[in-house]
């Protein structure tokens, strides 16, 4: 109990929470523009992160992997291009729903 504690008092800290949001912020940008990958964004990002501190680094690079994820989901839905072989299925059933648009990008 005392490690879920300590863990969950790490990843509290405002900077950190900000640095989570300010990734997502880029990773659906990033995750938007087809040919963009999720993994290209992380990697390069990593060489960014290199002399950071171990908490920064991983709470940015979560973020840009969470909201790359959903951006990528966005073209999928919207034009029927899945930028990474990850979104395939979703171009595949989102685009079909074209009536409904909003619930699908939900």
């Amino acid at each position: 109990m005392d490690t879920l504690i300590a863990f969950l008092t790490v990843f509290s800290q405002p900077q950190l929470l900000m640095l989570v949001g300010l990734g997502t912020f880029a990773g659906v940008y990033v995750g938007a523009i087809p040919g963009l990958s999720v993994t290209m964004a992380v990697s390069i990002l990593i060489s960014f992160t290199f002399s950071w501190n171990v908490y920064p680094a991983i709470s940015l690079m979560i973020g840009i992997y969470m909201g790359g994820v959903y951006g990528d989901s966005r073209t999928a839905i919207l034009l029927n291009i899945p930028g990474a072989p990850s979104a395939i299925a979703t171009a595949l059933g989102g685009y079909a729903a074209d009536a409904h648009v909003g619930r699908s990008l939900l």
